[in-house]
């Protein structure tokens, strides 16, 4: 579970000021990152199992992959 510790360890506020900067309100936002924290967590949790992503969290998931260094250290 070493992802586990990558997820807690993790700075979402640059995901959460990107959703700002695409229109997202603060709540909005830190809602979105709250969910992608936990999807990254489960996916650590299960590796191998096939997770999908969310509407709450879509935009957050998107941020967080575009960001590729971060993705592949996930």
């Amino acid at each position: 579970m070493a992802n586990t510790a990558f997820v807690q360890a993790y700075d979402f506020s640059k995901i959460e000021a990107s959703l700002i900067k695409r229109g997202k309100t603060i709540e909005e936002s830190r809602v979105a990152t709250i969910h992608l924290k936990i999807f990254l967590t489960l996916c650590s949790m299960y590796p191998g199992k096939a997770l999908a992503a969310w509407n709450l969290m879509d935009e957050a998931w998107h941020e967080f992959i575009v960001r590729t260094a971060d993705y592949e250290a996930f």
